[in-house]
């Protein structure tokens, strides 16, 4: 689509990688060139980070829904608070505090 940012980097990193091949492109010079190499070292960080952030929940939320987790453990504690968040009412696909506060307040509401 042409509205895709990601379209358009690809295609200027790949139109750059052309012109640098057939020697059009004038090399940068030196302080250019270690900000393209910094900055390209802190976006595919960045991008590796998302990416196995990414992969970690997903597994960990697969983890608390498939496994057989057994009670008394650290992992049931975990999978007790996160089953709990489907019986909230509403919009509970929040997180951080309010989804803890919901997930307490739940708790507290099935226990009395």
């Amino acid at each position: 689509a042409i509205g895709v940012p990601a379209g358009w980097l690809s295609g200027a990193m790949i139109g750059t990688a052309i012109l640098a091949a057939l020697r059009l492109a004038e090399p940068l010079t030196a302080p250019f060139r270690w900000a393209a190499m910094v900055s390209s070292g802190v976006a595919i960080g960045l991008a590796c980070g998302l990416m196995f952030g990414h992969f970690w929940y997903g597994g960990v939320h697969h983890i608390l829904h498939h496994w057989n987790i057994q009670p008394g453990t650290y992992g049931f504690h975990l999978k007790r608070r996160h089953m709990l968040l489907y019986r909230v009412p509403g919009d509970a696909q929040f997180t951080g505090e309010i989804v803890d506060g919901q997930a307490a307040f739940v708790e507290k509401q099935l226990l009395q």
